[in-house]
């Protein structure tokens, strides 16, 4: 009786494990996303019926382990990963993944797809009422005069419009951001923010036949005042703008000098003195009230700059994208403003609060999680076309990735992030066996090389590309 007793005993415990087992592998992990978002019909179709799981002896945290914990340029860094597979709506690996961290240039991942849902297909580039007089408004279209872009509708405007009177009540940001490097002033990738761009809002100064060529034209003077320009050595000058005011300083340099580009003092009374230059018949004015405009003036398609912002991860084009999403919500422009009403909009289904503050990722002031950048990612492949986003989005060997995943052009699409210490990758995934995987990998705090960790991380995502 006490033998049977005892069996009976050992039988319940065996159900109850049995039952809970199965509870416990039915139960949803509360770090997921809350819905299942099907693959667009552009996506590739998977080769075989996928469970969403690894193969355990292939497992991605065998891989990780080995591609990048074991790396000595890794050891003391910070790391967050996550690696999620959207058809079963399921996470295939995460490392501090809700943790937070500085993600560089990966902020423009949020850039990006705010600018996507709120700017149309093509930019605003003038609002304005016609008239003998053109009242009008800038709204921060970064193409204006930029060398990259060949169309210029609004300077063909202000050429047939020879009096303008431009308002300046919509700008209510500052021109550099919160947490930008003071000290990078000079250097071209930190352009200041504008009511009305022009030229990238920097200075292309370069030697064109012997002859120093500086466009928009900015004054010159010696660095040393007793020192004198003499224009057969200006190849062996080095030239930099000083810090309050637009003067371009020369001096004496070892190194022999060709091209420049400096970043400018911006202001909208600045941008009008300089288009006097090019439209000397126009007439401009500048006023602080503003009216009820009837008209708008297109320039470039909006995809366009997004690509040319993903691809050369170019901080201006990014900053000026937010601030004109800004002008299309709310009316002006104010980076705070617009960030917090994205955030409270857009962005609401964030998995975990953000601290976001510029549109480029330049402000160490940023920080974001892996988890959260998963959703940004999956929130793209359910309201944007695959075409589209693989359209802006870098591939292999292109881009920021030139010379990474080549083999793999692809089968990545995928988001670079840069800042001293800092390195990040966010993007799509397309594997052998056409498996569709979001990925999130996030370094901080590392002291070693960026091209190192950049070879380990690209290793450990084609093995995985590779493996399935």
């Amino acid at each position: 009786m006490q033998l049977r007793s005892v069996t009976y005993i050992l039988l319940l415990c065996v159900a109850y494990h049995i039952t809970g087992c199965r509870l416990l592998h039915k139960t949803r992990n509360p770090n997921l996303p809350a819905t299942t978002i099907a693959a667009p019909d552009k996506l590739p179709e998977a080769n075989t019926a996928s469970t969403g799981i690894p193969d355990s002896n292939n497992s991605i945290s065998q891989m990780v382990q080995k591609y990048l914990f074991a790396q000595q340029q890794l050891a003391n860094a910070h790391v967050g990963i996550a690696i999620f597979h959207p058809k079963t709506n399921r996470y295939w690996y995460q490392h501090q993944s809700n943790k937070y961290f500085t993600p560089a240039s990966n902020t423009k991942i949020f850039t990006c797809y705010a600018a996507l849902q709120y700017l149309g297909d093509s930019l605003v580039a003038l609002q304005y009422t016609p008239g003998s007089t053109v009242h009008a408004q800038a709204t921060g279209d970064p193409t204006f005069l930029h060398p990259l872009f060949a169309y210029q509708p609004l300077y063909a405007f202000l050429q047939k419009n020879t009096n303008i009177k431009l308002s300046n009540t919509n700008w209510q940001c500052e021109a550099l951001g919160k947490g930008w490097a003071w000290d990078d002033y000079r250097n071209d990738f930190m352009p200041e923010r504008s009511i009305l761009p022009v030229y990238g809002n920097v200075a292309n100064l370069q030697i064109v036949n012997k002859q120093l060529r500086c466009i928009p034209s900015l004054p010159l003077a010696a660095a040393d005042s007793s020192a004198t320009f003499l224009p057969s050595e200006m190849h062996l000058y080095k030239f930099y703008r000083q810090l309050h005011q637009n003067q371009l300083l020369w001096q004496k340099n070892n190194k022999p000098f060709t091209a420049t580009t400096l970043p400018f003092i911006t202001s909208l009374a600045n941008s009008v003195a300089f288009l006097q230059d090019t439209l000397p018949n126009t007439r401009f004015s500048i006023t602080s009230s503003s009216g009820n405009y009837s008209h708008r003036l297109h320039s470039q398609p909006t995809d366009t700059l997004l690509k040319i912002m993903m691809h050369q991860s170019d901080n201006f084009l990014a900053e000026q994208t937010l601030l004109m999403i800004s002008q299309q919500a709310l009316g002006y422009m104010n980076d705070d403003a617009i960030i917090k009403h994205l955030l409270n909009t857009t962005f609401s289904g964030l998995p975990q609060a953000t601290k976001w503050i510029d549109g480029s990722g330049l402000s160490r002031y940023n920080l974001t999680t892996p988890e959260n950048f998963i959703w940004v990612l999956q929130q793209q492949l359910k309201n944007i076309s695959w075409k589209r986003i693989t359209s802006i989005y870098p591939s292999g060997n292109s881009g920021t990735l030139k010379n990474y995943y080549t083999p793999f052009a692809k089968n990545i699409y995928a988001k670079t992030g840069t800042l001293n210490n800092q390195v990040s990758l966010c993007g799509y995934l397309i594997t052998e066996k056409k498996e569709t995987l979001l990925f999130s990998i996030l370094v901080n705090n590392h002291v070693g090389t960026a091209t190192a960790i950049r070879r380990a991380i690209e290793t450990l995502l084609t093995t995985i590309i590779k493996t399935y």
